[in-house]
């Protein structure tokens, strides 16, 4: 891989020359919008195929479209009609004089691309396939035969493409550490020898005016502008609550007044951690999320023994749970925790879903007024606000969903966001000593109206 100049049509500007130039056996090309990442791939991958005869190599794109339409003609265009043997149209294949094969795939079905070995294989836009399509499905493939891969994307959140680009971050220039954003998984994210990343702006592509470029920027917000033509990791796309803002949100922790409403959400997991989040919430609507629980490998039983210890002494208005965890929720109503199901009320028939309450609590964290705050002892919360993502393979084929990972604490916070949500007061006022008092005519306390939180 050591030429700059490739005899097809194709010459590298100095940028591009870098990553074809570079041994490493992985490499990860982090670039901005029309800095010629595709055409750096595509040329990549003809190379190889001339240069080591009966190889196969792969181009993969999140869909099998967007192969066709992003690369196909220009691997027509660049390689030499006198050394195609044969190419086939549909199904996206052509071999080469010397025996070699070139295949352009999409990851709809990643199950579908298992069983033949590659040799050297094309990522493009790892940020917006299934999760590890790399891990479980590609890199098994390159085994036997020692392939080598190529990456390229721009960025799209703290997802799958920023973690392969930590992989080869030698010089530690990709933003996010590891360790705050994943917890005991980042630990593994540290750079490996046979990886390399690169990154490179738009501004390295010397065939596009600057002048274009700064007055595409003029009109931009300045997050897109820098996840988009500087090639920068930031919380704007990927990221499902991309408004969390670590400065703004975090505070620092204090004591929770006297008399302020609680509420606490669950979410128990079976297959994956179960969380807890505790809730007050002050005179004029702002909600803090104060404390929190996570842990993973517990039974039920042991998580309530956990929340029990945690509840002990403290008065809560609102408990809520998974409604899926019906057990869980039956055996906390006979330890004397009424926890309720949390469940889609009778008056919406929206009301409730995914995606209508990851919206509500979105609200809370708008920066024009944010409404939800996060105590910085909360580093769980903390982390699955970072690392929340939407399922791109999803939102490419119009299906937009979170993906489901990273998201248990923030089910449960979810969870008792709604049920403040829901209610339009809470018909109660609250003496000095938090006890609660029914009558609405008590003079004792405050009155707290939940209808505007």
């Amino acid at each position: 891989m050591g030429s700059t100049e490739i005899r097809f049509k194709y010459r590298a500007h100095p940028k591009q020359a870098l990553v074809h130039e570079c041994p490493a056996r992985f490499r990860v090309l982090i670039a901005g919008r029309r800095f010629g990442k595709t055409i750096t791939a595509v040329a990549e991958a003809c190379f190889h195929a001339l240069a080591f005869p009966k190889s196969r190599t792969w181009y993969i794109a999140p869909t099998y479209r967007q192969s066709k339409t992003t690369a196909w003609r220009l691997f027509l265009d660049y390689l030499p009609p006198r050394v195609i043997e044969k190419k086939n149209e549909q199904d996206l294949e052509i071999t080469l004089v010397n025996g070699s094969e070139i295949a352009l795939k999409g990851t709809e079905r990643p199950d579908l691309l298992r069983g033949v070995g590659l040799n050297f294989v094309i990522l493009d836009e790892v940020a917006f396939m299934k999760e590890d399509t790399w891990e479980a499905v590609v890199r098994p493939m390159l085994t036997d035969t020692k392939g080598a891969a190529l990456f390229i994307g721009t960025p799209a959140g703290f997802g799958e493409l920023w973690k392969l680009a930590k992989l080869g971050d030698h010089d530690n220039e990709i933003e996010g550490d590891p360790i705050d954003i994943l917890g005991e998984e980042g630990e593994k994210l540290v750079p490996q020898e046979d990886w390399r990343t690169f990154r490179f702006t738009t501004y390295d592509n010397p065939f596009i005016d600057i002048k274009e470029i700064q007055s595409e920027k003029e009109t931009m917000n300045e997050d897109y502008f820098s996840q988009e033509y500087l090639a920068r990791f930031t919380s704007f796309t990927g990221l499902v609550y991309n408004e969390f803002n670590s400065a703004e949100h975090i505070v620092s922790p204090f004591d929770i007044k006297t008399g302020w409403l609680k509420s606490v959400g669950v979410d128990i997991g079976y297959n994956h951690a179960s969380a807890a989040i505790f809730l007050a919430v002050d005179e004029i609507g702002n909600i803090y999320a104060y404390d929190e629980i996570y842990r993973t490998g517990t039974t039920s039983s042991e998580f309530l023994a956990l929340l029990k210890e945690r509840m002990l002494d403290q008065y809560f208005q609102i408990k809520v749970a998974d409604s899926s965890a019906a057990d869980f929720i039956a055996r906390a109503r006979e330890e004397g925790l009424w926890f309720n199901p949390y469940k889609r009320p009778e008056h919406s028939r929206q009301y409730g879903s995914v995606l209508e309450s990851i919206n509500w609590v979105k609200d809370y964290l708008r920066s024009d007024k944010p409404r939800l705050f996060i105590f910085n002892n909360c580093k769980n919360l903390i982390r699955e606000f970072q690392t929340y993502e939407w399922d791109n393979s999803k939102y490419v084929s119009g299906d937009r969903k979170p993906k489901k990972t990273n998201d248990d604490i923030l089910d449960a916070l979810r969870y008792a966001i709604m049920e403040l949500k829901g209610r339009k007061s809470t018909n109660s006022r609250y003496d000095p000593d938090g006890k609660v008092l029914n009558l609405r005519t008590d003079s004792v306390g405050k009155e707290w109206d939940v209808s505007r939180l």
